[in-house]
């Protein structure tokens, strides 16, 4: 991943999923890569022996900070001279000050992605570092098997994220995270649309076009059309929401025929 015109060299480490270069130009820089999985077999205290004073860490790091403070102590211990101890400590604020920017950057919510268990995720870092092996080797017969575990990851991930579409449908009508998350994602497949109202005519027969009155002229026509029937309970039948509990649920709804209901129908659209 170096490119060739830079010479590096590279230190020694037995720690999984971490790497370290050093780029030899006039001032040793250090770069160091590292995965911290869940289930790494390591510990933090581990690194502190490959950082230097021009050192970059980058990678995945997922911190505990209850359970991996002690990683930044041995560094910061080493630099708290007393001589220096003004530029340390304007180095150390500095420091907490990008670590705080850096823990709060808003994550888009356009950009939001259901969370991989963790040994899909695992797999898939699996296939990851095949992958570099394959590229550094140049060795066919790891190439088609790289091809296959892939093919493989990607029935694994159709599953789960259809699975998770299943979880999202039988919680959108409640007040759960996941409702929230399924309504932020439909609403942008849904266009937006209105159609231009003029005018409405009143009972009276007269046209009413000032768009206040035309609100209130709406509200109380359909706040008597609703009052007719306040006594009987017709849920939605496009809304598979939870039943609400009523006092005469158990009441049956009274029928109506075919012909009745073309008949209001049409009465309404008058």
């Amino acid at each position: 991943m170096v490119k060739n015109s830079l010479n590096v060299k590279r230190v020694e480490c037995i720690l999984s999923n971490v790497c370290a270069v050093d780029v030899l130009t006039e001032e040793i820089a250090r770069i160091v890569g590292v995965y911290a999985s869940e289930s790494r077999s390591w510990k933090w205290e581990q690194i502190s022996s490959f950082i230097t004073n021009n050192c970059v860490l980058f990678g995945g790091f997922n911190v505990d900070l209850e359970m991996d403070a002690k990683f930044t102590f041995p560094y910061w211990e080493a630099r708290w001279f007393l001589n220096d101890v003004d530029d340390t400590y304007n180095d150390y604020a500095q420091s907490l000050g990008l670590l705080i920017a850096r823990c709060s950057i808003l994550f888009p919510l356009s950009q939001y992605r259901v969370a991989i268990p963790a040994d899909l995720r695992a797999f898939l870092s699996y296939i990851r570092v095949l992958s570099f092996r394959r590229m550094r080797t140049k060795n066919i017969e790891l190439k088609n098997h790289v091809n296959g575990l892939r093919k493989i990851a990607k029935l694994e991930l159709q599953k789960f994220i259809s699975s998770q579409l299943s979880l999202a449908l039988g919680h959108r009508h409640t007040s759960s995270s996941i409702s929230v998350n399924f309504w932020l994602e439909t609403k942008r497949f849904i266009k937006p649309s209105s159609s231009s109202l003029n005018a409405l005519l009143s009972q009276t027969g007269k046209v009413v076009y000032d768009s206040s009155k035309m609100s209130e002229l709406a509200a109380d026509y359909y706040d008597d059309f609703f009052r007719k029937s306040n006594n009987i309970v017709r849920p939605h039948p496009y809304v598979d929401a939870p039943w609400t509990d009523f006092d005469n649920k158990n009441d049956p709804i009274p029928e109506i025929t075919l012909d009745e209901l073309l008949q209001v129908v049409i009465l309404r659209k008058k």
